[in-house]
């Protein structure tokens, strides 16, 4: 019983004798020429654009999340459970800067 390579290696070599060529290397040399000829563009393409009603919300949804993470640590903070580093502090101080920007996108996704 033989194994599949050799009969592979003896089916090629018959193609090869009977003036046939080889598929796969077809296959290689279309490969080849077409990625050779292919160009790349030099800006990649722009993103698709996403509907600006669920871009608002899920911007909307990411600042609310700031403004509970920003709760818990204030709690903690209270609490004498963690000493705030400098970033939180500023996490703390900027508390009133997300709420004004929700305030805005909402007042922009009424609008829509």
């Amino acid at each position: 019983q033989k194994r599949k390579t050799p009969r592979r290696n003896e089916n090629r070599r018959k193609k090869k004798e009977d003036g046939g060529e080889d598929s796969e290397d077809d296959g290689v040399e279309e490969v080849s020429g077409a990625i050779a000829s292919a160009k790349l563009s030099e800006t990649p393409a722009p993103p698709a654009e996403a509907d600006p009603k669920e871009a608002g919300e899920k911007k909307i949804r990411n600042l609310k999340k700031k403004l509970r993470q920003s709760d818990d640590l204030k709690a903690k903070v209270d609490a004498g459970e963690v000493v705030a580093s400098d970033e939180q502090k500023d996490k703390l101080a900027k508390r009133g800067e997300v709420e004004a920007e929700i305030a805005v996108l909402e007042a922009q996704l009424k609008s829509l």
